[in-house]
């Protein structure tokens, strides 16, 4: 995958998707190549009361002692436009499945990566945000990778160059959406 390349990985569950995501991951080998990854689950782990101006804190902590990101590449967690200041303002616990997705995301997003990998991104999100990740998508700076089986986000990058893990897997015979 090249700086700026796009890359579409559709098949129903169950048939490799988010291992395929995984595995290229760990395969980055430049240290200066910052990976970001929305993972079809949450692995965000949050304390109680956490709130998520709380949580963008220690995860930029995190990546600066790291070495991870150079503080002047670093987008505000406000700045991505996926939470209001009020609901970063709120215990993490208090935010509804799809405002936590849309925390998981900005997490990613507040520290530029020059690669994303997006696994299955439509899950829990309104159809608005769908629809304006799914413009974003296509100008922003940086290497892009979406795994999905949904319908819609397949159509809409049909002009991207696609791995078709075909037919079948846990679901059974067919698509699933």
């Amino acid at each position: 995958v090249g700086r700026e390349d796009r890359l579409l990985l559709v098949g129903p569950n169950g048939r490799g998707k988010s291992t395929l995501l995984n595995l290229l991951s760990q395969s980055a080998t430049a240290p200066a190549v910052r990976v970001g990854v929305l993972w079809q689950e949450s692995r965000l782990e949050v304390a109680a009361g956490e709130t998520g101006f709380d949580v963008a804190t220690r995860v930029v902590l995190a990546e600066l002692a790291q070495g991870r990101v150079n503080p002047d590449e670093l987008v505000p967690i406000a700045a991505t436009g996926l939470l209001s200041e009020a609901d970063l303002d709120r215990p993490v616990m208090e935010l509804s499945v799809g405002q936590r997705r849309r925390l998981d995301l900005a997490l990613v997003l507040m520290t530029a990566p020059h690669v994303l990998l997006l696994d299955e991104p439509t899950n829990h999100l309104a159809v608005d945000l769908v629809d304006a990740m799914t413009g974003w998508l296509r100008w922003v700076a940086c290497a892009v990778v979406v795994a999905t089986h949904d319908r819609l986000m397949r159509e809409d990058y049909a002009d991207w160059p696609t791995i078709d893990l075909g037919p079948g897997g846990a679901d059974g015979p067919g698509e699933s959406a």
